[in-house]
């Protein structure tokens, strides 16, 4: 039997992710990694942190060098090289290299779409603009970086304050920036619990960053180079740089002409194994349409992952081994300044839009016995199916300890556990590390109670 041709569009988490694990499965199928910048393999969750300076060298951030990569995978890595079509008909796909005139047709007999995700445009900029700076791709990184430093801008402005764009306004502030964020909802961080937001808005506003919420409407004041300022209302704001930091959108557009089964933003919707509408196709990562493990429903994950979890799952099946993806659960983390927020799972919000009966506790309380020097306060919510006591989701504002309340709700999201659990379990206690009374059981007991 002739081997296999096992195509995968995208170099990063996903793609690479899928290309690997598909030459494990199969290792006589020839399986051939497409990447339309010079990159693989990349780290862009470290992006903000080679702004602030906290990590020197960007190249540190690429995993794998292609020549790497393809020795140790034994994996055909194009870079440099764009899909421009897929016949899937055919079978066939076309793309165009930087080293070749012209487009070049390959067949395939199965294909991963690991295209990721791009940043969202804003309305009325013109992104090539010189000080228009975007944070999505390596290029986008070493651009913006060189910019910085040879530009030294001292007045910056942030569109968006997701969690991208609030890094993204920490790390500004750490070059000695003055800092500003619009935001076109009424609060920041708005795919958070409100209880959050409103804490996250006063650490912003003691490290004086100047936040314009509730914004619709903007205008660019240009010299046709540059953004020189920007029109917020009945305000003028001056900007030596611009980042735009509204969300993602997956980056599925080579593909527009094809019947795939496609989700609100592009995504390409799949199944439990991968399998996209049309035969012999796969993807994952940001690109596709997954199933959230607690709704049962499609969405897009923009998690690196959950990228890297999809693009194994879709590179064993393109291979020939059956592996389901049972759901991704909801998780974001990240630092803003000196605390530290992740929430997992769904918020209050959207659980109450899924169906459920919810119930929620809040508390903030102290993360070390009170007499400890480096006490400070842990903000938690637990949210639960009021109907059967399961946990559904939960958010933490602190320091380093957020990470491990988040992992265990997750741990007990992924076993569907009650939340009785809770009082069950033996949390440790050492006056260095962790509080008498963990929050976890104060929350507990509000839901006893209310």
């Amino acid at each position: 039997m002739k081997p296999l041709t096992i195509a995968v569009i995208g170099g990063n988490a996903a793609g690479a992710a899928a290309a690997a694990k598909a030459k494990r499965v199969n290792p006589q199928a020839r399986v051939v990694l497409f990447e339309k910048t010079d990159y693989i393999s990349v780290g862009v969750c470290e992006f903000p942190f080679v702004l602030s300076g906290e990590i020197s060298d960007p190249a540190s951030l690429i995993f794998y060098t292609p020549e790497k990569f393809s020795e140790e995978k034994k994996v055909e890595v194009f870079i440099g090289s764009e899909v421009i079509s897929v016949d899937t008909k055919e079978r066939v796909l076309t793309f165009t290299d930087k080293n070749s005139s012209g487009s070049i047709r390959m067949p395939y007999d199965r294909l991963i779409i690991a295209t990721g995700s791009r940043q969202s445009e804003v309305a009325g900029l013109d992104a090539g603009l010189e000080n228009v700076l975007w944070l999505k791709k390596y290029p986008d990184l070493l651009r913006t970086k060189d910019f910085l430093d040879h530009k030294s801008p001292e007045h910056g402005i942030v569109i968006g304050s997701g969690y991208l764009g609030l890094e993204i306004a920490e790390a500004l502030v750490k070059r000695g920036m003055e800092v500003s964020i619009i935001e076109k909802e009424s609060r920041v961080l708005p795919g958070a619990e409100p209880e959050f937001s409103g804490i996250i808005g006063e650490i912003l506003k003691e490290k004086q960053i100047a936040v314009y919420s509730g914004i619709t409407t903007l205008s660019f004041i240009t010299d046709h180079r540059s953004v020189k300022s920007v029109k917020v209302g009945s305000r003028v704001l001056e900007s030596n740089a611009l980042f735009p930091a509204t969300g993602f959108r997956p980056d599925t557009r080579f593909i527009a002409g094809l019947d795939f089964r496609r989700g609100a933003f592009g995504e390409i919707i799949t199944d439990t194994f991968l399998r996209t509408s049309i035969p012999y196709v796969y993807a994952a990562g940001d690109s596709a349409g997954i199933k959230n493990f607690l709704t049962g429903k499609s969405q897009v994950f923009y998690s690196a992952k959950v990228a890297h979890n999809t693009g194994h799952i879709a590179g064993s099946n393109a291979a020939g081994k059956p592996e389901q993806f049972k759901g991704a659960i909801p998780v974001t983390s990240f630092r803003i300044f000196d605390n530290y927020f992740s929430q997992t799972g769904l918020t209050e919000k959207a659980a109450r839009e899924h169906g459920f009966v919810v119930k929620t506790a809040f508390a903030i309380m102290p993360n070390l016995v009170h007499i400890m020097p480096e006490v400070s306060n842990t903000a938690a919510k637990l949210i639960i199916n009021k109907l059967n006591k399961q946990i559904l989701g939960a958010s933490f504002l602190g320091a380093k300890e957020v990470s491990g309340f988040s992992d265990l709700i997750t741990f007990m999201i992924r076993n569907r556990m009650s939340y009785d659990i809770i009082s069950e379990t033996d949390f440790n206690y050492t006056p260095a590390l962790s509080p008498f009374r963990n929050i976890l059981i104060s929350l507990k007991n509000k839901l006893d109670k209310g």
